[in-house]
C-alpha cells in the first residue's frame, strides 16, 4: 500500500512539474533568444503576399527582428496587449503584439513615423497582415 502511494505522489509531482514547464513555455523572454534573421517591413509582407505557403516555411515559429516605421499608434487590446503596426503596402502591415512584459513600457514612448526594430516569434498571416507575437522593441 505504501509503495502505491509513494508511486502516485512521485507521478502526481513529474505530471504538475512537467504541466507548470508546458503553461510557461510560450512565456519565453523573446530578448534572450538568439535572432534567426532580421528583415524590412515591407519585404517580409511582400513575401508573404508573394508565396504564403514558402514564406510560412522560411518564417513561421521563428524569432526575427523586422526594422520598419509605424504607421499606427501602438494601442492595447481589452486584454491589455499592446500592439505595434510597422508599415507594410496598401492593404496590411506588420503587426507586432508585444509581450505582456513589454506591453507594461508605456506606450506613448512610440510614435506615427517613428523606425523602429521589433524581435518577435513570426505567427504567420492573418489574410492581411503578417502576425508577430510575443515581441520586444529592440533598443
Amino acid at each position: 500500500m505504501r509503495k502505491a502511494f509513494l508511486a502516485i505522489f512521485v507521478l502526481a509531482i513529474l505530471g504538475g512539474g512537467y504541466a507548470y514547464k508546458k503553461y510557461n513555455e510560450g512565456q519565453t523572454d523573446i530578448t534572450t533568444v538568439a535572432t534567426d534573421l532580421t528583415i524590412t517591413a515591407p519585404e517580409l509582407l511582400a513575401q508573404y503576399a508573394a508565396d504564403e505557403a514558402k514564406a510560412n516555411e522560411q518564417y513561421l515559429n521563428k524569432v526575427i527582428e523586422v526594422k520598419g516605421s509605424i504607421v499606427e499608434a501602438p494601442k492595447a487590446d481589452e486584454k491589455g496587449i499592446v500592439s505595434i503596426m510597422l508599415q507594410g503596402d496598401d492593404t496590411g502591415g506588420v503587426n507586432c503584439e508585444l509581450s505582456e512584459t513589454a506591453s507594461k513600457d508605456p506606450i506613448n514612448t512610440y510614435q506615427v513615423g517613428q523606425e523602429i526594430t521589433i524581435k518577435g516569434k513570426c505567427s504567420g498571416s492573418n489574410g492581411i497582415d503578417v502576425v508577430l507575437s510575443q515581441c520586444a522593441v529592440v533598443k
